[in-house]
């Protein structure tokens, strides 16, 4: 009789052809190999001591045929069970512990990692996470801006103090600094020095930094530009110049409080951004300076050409898209300083 082993499990099959389907692990017939014995001579003692002995135990095999061929299957299954037992003890278990173990390896630091705190030096943004950002999404400033924030510490103002070498000095050298000596013999004490111009100059910027002079100086032209387009397309709608006109004076106004806005933002940007360069400061100066030229070329165009929102005037239509371009300027630039009053 032949032997055939499962080439997966290492199950012995007994039979002239392997079987269709291994009984262990369910391989198929193409899985089996022909086990030949090459050992013949060797084993010759032990397959004549085999037959000797049932030749002694013949009574004993007459007696019990019934139990022989009981244990024939006892043996057999004892074989699958310890096939199976010994599969599922190698196989399973170097595929589902080793994900296992790395993925605990893989979520123990996410865990443990504390979330750190991170502050623009800036625009003071508050931002979480184990590294700073590469960029400030409130003012534009890039990472080496960023300091480590803990719980605890106070946010510092963004405006300079008017006098700041004052601050480096203890609180009793500052006061004997102002302490006026009072001279012996009854005379006058003398007046202190008046401010140099410098110094009034610099005062003056911290009351308008003090006061927000830009966010109100900014309504001005962010209120009126909109009306004046407004005026603007109803007066090229319907043929009028009465709504021209209110077009015209809108726009003057603005004119005339463009250079305003203009010089406050730049002292709150010095001052209280310390004239950082991001992309955020850089596109509300352009536009800045967009709205402000484009207001001065259609007040004087105006002037020169007092018809220009009238059916037939030269340059109707250029006139009206360079109004549109001032429009869409002012806006963005609001919305620029929006991000940066509000942090968001």
């Amino acid at each position: 009789m032949k032997k055939w082993k499962c080439l997966v499990c290492g199950y012995i099959h007994e039979g002239d052809e392997p079987p269709e389907k291994c009984p262990v692990c369910g391989a198929d017939a193409s899985q089996f190999e022909e086990v030949i014995e090459e050992d013949a001579p060797a084993e010759e003692a032990p397959v004549q001591e085999a037959e000797e002995a049932p030749a002694e135990a013949e009574p004993d095999e007459e007696a019990e045929p019934e139990e022989a061929m009981v244990e024939e299957p006892a043996a057999e299954e004892a074989a699958v069970e310890e096939a199976k037992e010994e599969e599922a003890s190698i196989e399973p278990a170097p595929e589902e512990e080793a994900p296992k173990a790395e993925e605990a390896a893989l979520e123990a630091p996410a865990e443990e990692a504390p979330v750190k705190k991170w502050r623009c030096t800036v625009c003071n943004y508050i931002h979480e996470g184990p590294e700073p950002p590469e960029i400030c999404p409130v003012c534009g400033a890039d990472k080496s801006k960023f300091v480590e924030f803990k719980d605890g510490d106070e946010i510092p103002s963004r405006k300079k103090k008017a006098a700041p070498a004052a601050e480096d000095k203890p609180a009793e050298e500052a006061k004997e600094t102002y302490k006026v000596e009072e001279p012996a013999g009854g005379a006058s004490t003398p007046e202190p020095e008046p401010l140099s111009f410098i110094e009034k100059y610099d005062a003056w910027l911290s009351l308008l930094t003090r006061h927000h002079a830009h966010p109100i100086a900014v309504h001005i032209p962010n209120g009126l530009v909109p009306i004046a387009v407004i005026f603007m397309v109803l007066s090229m709608l319907f043929h009028s110049q009465s709504l021209g006109q209110a077009y015209f004076y809108n726009m003057v106004a603005v004119l005339l409080a463009m250079p305003w806005v203009l010089f406050t933002g730049y002292v709150d940007w010095q001052r209280v951004y310390n004239g950082a360069s991001t992309s955020v400061f850089n596109s509300k100066i352009v536009c800045g300076l967009i709205v402000a030229a484009i207001a001065f070329i259609v007040v004087v165009w105006r002037l020169f050409q007092p018809d220009i929102l009238m059916p037939g005037a030269s340059g109707r239509f250029f006139f009206a898209l360079l109004n549109f371009i001032m429009v869409g300027a002012a806006g963005y630039a609001g919305f620029q300083g929006g991000k940066l009053v509000f942090n968001k």
